[in-house]
């Protein structure tokens, strides 16, 4: 949109009138200047003849006039567009900038999503932001919106969200074990960002990518999700990615805070993921073939553990799907059998890459949880190649601080590099199983595990609850241990050397 001169005002009356009605009545061929004192719609506009060129029903920038032939248009650079201007309406600006090919909604005050509004769509191009950060978007108790910012909608490829709030109100939303929703959903649009944001009481997970390309997620607070804080798992891992995960602030997510698949070329850095540890020092019984575990050490099982992971025995991990008493749950698997064996209860990992190709992960702070700090893992669906985990900081994970392992099928995970880590206290789920979840790196003895440099790292522990610095499987090969670290450790400084 071009902006109008100011001289153009200079030749011709104004007047001032207080409603969108008032200007709309004006004689266009007598008034060519007006100015609007409605509140929140304040401004100058000027008289254009012919028909406005982008539907503006929510009267933002273009006021039909009364006299055929003419209408109003606002004054104002052609840049942004203030979602004040329609009436509070942030959708109604995002469409408007989208077809007016505006790059820029300025956005303001709390907008509440009802199931019949549904989700806050965004335009491909538009950055809708609040530099103050007092711009809200969230859903009404009951809505139960599948995404709260939706950039598919659309396919806003290059839309950006700067500086909004974003609250998914789950105190009075349904939360569901399993269920797809987001706070935000990219899914397959590219060049998105996310920027600046508090991404907040999500029913399911916070952001939600797949095949989407060269996405940049930064520095944004992401507190108190159902499920993942930021999930980024492709259909494809030879797409060159080339995403950015960085600088976020992630706490309190119920499963794992991010979570990388199947891609090429991501660098996840930098970040900052604060998990919890809600209960150690159980005991539980779990038969065979059952999906229930019952407390051997009284009633500690509580509603909010839904979601969490229970760890059991020597590592095994499995993720709560239901409290059904205070001392009985259900989890998600029925294998594996334990009898009055130690367990603890907490937020799955914090950093973990699946199946991927030549990703970093470097200069992240992992702190606590009740399984593993930074995980590199393949699957049956795809192998990975050439990781590098760098200059991470893990302190009081619950299993191993660091960890690589083939998950199932005959995929192989190839030539990763773990150097000048930080690795603290970790085990503190404390339940056995040594040379898997109470150390510092744990390699999974396997075959398909083939190529690992690890130098240059340092594993301290306070708390006596470090069998080993590094643990390396009987079948690990082609393993390079470096000039490493190894303090407080209770069995020796390196397994399976």
């Amino acid at each position: 949109m071009t902006a109008i001169p100011n001289q153009v005002l200079a030749s011709s009356s104004n007047v001032f009138v207080d409603t969108r009605a008032a200007l709309q009545a004006l004689d266009p061929t007598t008034v060519t200047n007006a100015y609007l004192t409605e509140v929140g719609r304040e401004g100058q506009w000027i008289v254009r003849s012919g028909t406005a060129p982008v539907s503006d029903p929510a009267q933002g920038v273009y006021v039909i006039s009364s006299t055929a032939g003419y209408y109003w248009q606002r004054i104002f650079d052609g840049l942004a567009v203030n979602s004040g201007w329609f009436g509070g309406d942030w959708q109604a600006a995002i469409d408007f900038a989208g077809a007016a090919s505006i790059p820029t909604v300025n956005a303001s005050g709390t907008i509440t999503l009802t199931a019949g509004t549904g989700s806050l769509k965004m335009r491909p191009g538009v950055t809708v932001y609040n530099f103050a950060g007092t711009a809200t978007v969230m859903q009404a108790n009951g809505a139960n919106i599948n995404h709260i910012v939706d950039f598919t909608a659309y396919a806003a490829n290059g839309a950006r969200l700067i500086g909004i709030v974003v609250d998914g109100n789950w105190a009075n939303n349904t939360k569901t074990i399993g269920n797809s929703n987001s706070l935000a959903l990219i899914y397959d649009q590219n060049d998105i960002t996310i920027q600046n944001c508090t991404l907040r009481n999500g029913t399911g997970n916070g952001v939600i990518i797949r095949a989407g390309l060269r996405y940049n997620i930064d520095n944004n607070v992401i507190d108190s999700v159902f499920i993942q804080g930021i999930t980024a798992v492709s259909n494809n891992p030879n797409f060159q990615v080339r995403g950015v995960i960085s600088r976020n602030k992630i706490s309190n997510h119920g499963q794992i805070a991010i979570v990388v698949g199947y891609s090429t070329f991501v660098k996840v850095r930098d970040n900052i993921v604060q998990s919890s540890l809600v209960r150690t020092g159980l005991n539980v019984t779990k038969a065979a073939g059952s999906n229930v575990v019952t407390s051997n050490s009284g009633p500690f099982f509580t509603p909010d553990m839904a979601g969490r992971f229970i760890v059991i025995g020597g590592g095994t991990e499995y993720l709560i799907t239901a409290v059904t008493s205070t001392t009985t749950l259900t989890v998600n698997l029925t294998t594996g059998s334990f009898s009055i064996q130690p367990a603890a209860i907490g937020q799955g990992d914090n950093i973990s890459l699946q199946g991927c190709n030549y990703c970093d992960v470097e200069d992240n702070y992992s702190f606590s949880g009740a399984t593993l700090g930074i995980s590199v893992f393949c699957d049956a669906t795809y192998g990975g190649y050439g990781v590098r985990v760098s200059r991470n900081t893990c302190v009081n994970n619950g299993s191993a601080g660091l960890s690589i392992q083939v998950a199932s099928g005959s995929n192989s995970q190839l030539d990763t590099i773990f150097s000048d880590n930080l690795v603290v206290d970790p085990g503190q789920s404390n339940t056995a199983g040594a040379a898997v979840a109470n150390v510092g790196l744990y390699v999974q003895g396997a075959a398909l595990i083939d190529g690992i440099v690890a130098d240059s790292n340092r594993f301290r522990s306070f708390t006596g609850f470090m069998a080993y610095g590094i643990s390396y499987g009987a079948g690990a090969t082609n393993k390079v241990t470096g000039n490493n670290l190894y303090r407080g450790y209770t069995t020796a400084p390196v397994n399976n050397p």
